[in-house]
């Protein structure tokens, strides 16, 4: 897994404030098609905590 900036930390941590205010978290199958709304879980607040941080990817490969 890639470290993450505090940026990414920051984003994260507001997304999954937003889970627990609407009872409601983000989940996905695999890399195609959409994602799922389902009920909150912990399983989803983790899989959102593992994200992976790209931002920037492309600025860093100049």
């Amino acid at each position: 897994m890639s470290k993450q900036s505090n940026q990414v930390k920051e984003f994260i941590k507001d997304i999954i404030s937003i889970y627990k205010l609407h009872g409601m978290s983000i989940s996905h199958e695999d890399v195609q098609g959409a994602f799922k709304i389902m009920d909150l879980s912990q399983e989803n607040i983790d899989w959102m905590k593992a994200a992976q941080d790209y931002v920037d990817e492309k600025k860093d490969k100049k």
